[in-house]
């Protein structure tokens, strides 16, 4: 997705809100090889196949789609995307916004509802209370304990967000969808959790196995 067409995203993601007004050009072109590119950067990409899962192994710990029990969007992962001290706007960092806001239990949401034929438009959304919404389809935590902060803002971290262990390939294995928020912009591999969701999501119809 192209920042220039939306703005939006430079205030969303650790990659630019590092920053803050932005990096500073550079005086002088170099070539400069990467993992990826964007539509910010012209970076020579170079073929990686670093980290790369062929498969769950054992399989019995990535079920079929409708043996799947758990129907929440599962997320775990550090929180890294931006290092935080108080000079940072880490606060809107990607991974900091998806905890905060997945776990968030004041006020409402607008949710759109499923119409109930096929053939039926999809009306205005309702407004729901987010301590009903949130814990019913979001399971979203960083993992452990703070990382990538200075001392004075780690404790608050640990206040702000909630903080799980670890969870085993077959734990993460019994949900239907598992989301990636990528530390930069780019998925560099396709770990376990990716396998599952992209699984997950072409048994659910949602994604094309061929794109």
């Amino acid at each position: 997705m192209d920042p220039c067409v939306h703005p939006h995203l430079f205030y969303h993601h650790g990659q630019f809100l590092s920053h803050n007004k932005g990096p500073d050009p550079q005086h002088i072109m170099v070539p400069e090889f990467s993992y990826c590119t964007t539509m910010l950067h012209h970076n020579i990409r170079i073929p990686v196949p670093y980290g790369w899962v062929p498969d769950v192994l054992p399989r019995n710990d990535d079920p079929e789609f409708d043996e799947k029990s758990d129907e929440r969007l599962l997320w775990r992962g550090s929180n890294t995307g931006i290092f935080h001290r108080s000079s940072t706007r880490w606060r809107t960092s990607h991974r900091d916004f998806l905890v905060q806001y997945a776990n968030d239990v004041d006020g409402t949401v607008d949710v759109l509802m499923p119409p109930v034929r096929q053939d039926e438009k999809i009306g205005a959304p309702r407004k729901l209370k987010k301590k009903s919404v949130n814990s019913v389809f979001f399971d979203v935590a960083f993992t452990k304990k703070p990382i990538a902060c200075s001392k004075d803002i780690c404790p608050q971290l640990e206040e702000l967000y909630p903080w799980k262990p670890y969870m085993s390939q077959a734990q993460a294995g019994d949900y239907r969808y598992v989301l990636d928020v990528n530390i930069a912009l780019y998925r560099l591999h396709f770990d376990v959790p990716i396998i599952f969701l992209f699984r997950s999501m072409e048994m659910a119809g949602l994604v094309d196995s061929n794109d």
